[in-house]
């Protein structure tokens, strides 16, 4: 086969995976465990950690917003978009971290993701999710404190602890 058959071929794998890998996040997106209304957890955001660690940070911000671009047309019960935009943001801290897992201390790379991802979404939910649901803006930083940053440190730890548990098939599949 000629070289532009071959990469004709890996590039239609590369959408399939992304593709196979939104409708399985969507799939997850329908069991969320509720936590704290309306904070919900989920493991929705593990396939996107996956196609991250597989095909790089661009299959996986296109994992993540396609299953929040599913959610909110076919699945979410709220009319307004915000808790998919919240959750999109949230995809795409998490999976930052993976871009580092290779290379340094693996259990360092985890904590410190867990970390810098409550970090981001503590910002993110104070600068954007908050204004838009508009939320009052004197009890908001002892709100994020109390209720979604152990949130979003428990979900952040559960899907860091999944992926961890899955990885070496992805290292055997990539081989």
């Amino acid at each position: 086969m000629n070289q532009g058959g071959r990469k004709m071929n890996n590039d239609t794998r590369k959408l399939v995976d992304i593709a196979v890998l939104s409708a399985i996040a969507v799939v997850l997106y329908m069991f969320e465990i509720p936590v704290f209304p309306p904070l919900k957890i989920d493991l929705s955001d593990l396939p996107v950690l996956v196609g991250t660690y597989a095909m790089g940070a661009g299959s996986g911000i296109l994992i993540a917003f396609l299953k929040n671009l599913v959610h909110a047309f076919t699945i979410s019960e709220n009319p307004s978009i915000i808790g998919e935009l919240a959750n999109f943001g949230y995809g795409v801290f998490v999976l930052l971290p993976i871009l580092h897992y290779r290379k340094t201390n693996k259990i360092a790379s985890l904590i410190g993701g867990i970390i810098f991802t409550a970090i981001l979404m503590h910002c993110f939910n104070a600068w954007v999710t908050f204004p838009l649901y508009g939320m009052p803006s004197e009890n908001k930083h002892q709100i994020l404190l109390k209720v979604f940053l152990p949130v979003n440190i428990i979900k952040a730890g559960v899907l860091y602890l999944v992926f961890t548990l899955i990885k070496p098939y992805l290292d055997r599949r990539n081989r």
